[in-house]
């Protein structure tokens, strides 16, 4: 599979992401809006548009941590994913400000 990433802020209302495989090819837009998200697969049989369902990307994650602390079960993204994720973040802010790259 071959993607390309690209991220900004707000550039130019681009807000889409492609992935490329051997056999099909997936277009989502928008990436970064909460809702009217699109999703359109292309492959050998022609194009399709699966429907989304929509829901609240706030609440979900806290609902799913309260059944889980009421139903005994393990989060499917445990703290340490959260906290890996932060320290990547503040990787990229440290490497921005000293110009250079910064082991994560």
């Amino acid at each position: 599979m071959l993607a390309s990433c690209t991220t900004s802020y707000s550039y130019a209302e681009v807000k889409r992401g492609r992935a490329f495989g051997d056999k099909a090819r997936l277009d989502l837009a928008p990436l970064s809006d909460y809702k009217e998200h699109t999703m359109k697969i292309g492959d050998k049989e022609g194009k399709r548009e699966p429907k989304i369902q929509e829901g609240n990307q706030f609440a979900a994650p806290p609902d799913h941590m309260a059944e889980c602390v009421r139903d005994n079960k393990t989060p499917k993204t445990p703290g340490e994913e959260g906290l890996r994720d932060v320290r990547s973040i503040m990787a990229i802010y440290e490497a921005a400000k000293k110009g250079k790259a910064v082991k994560v």
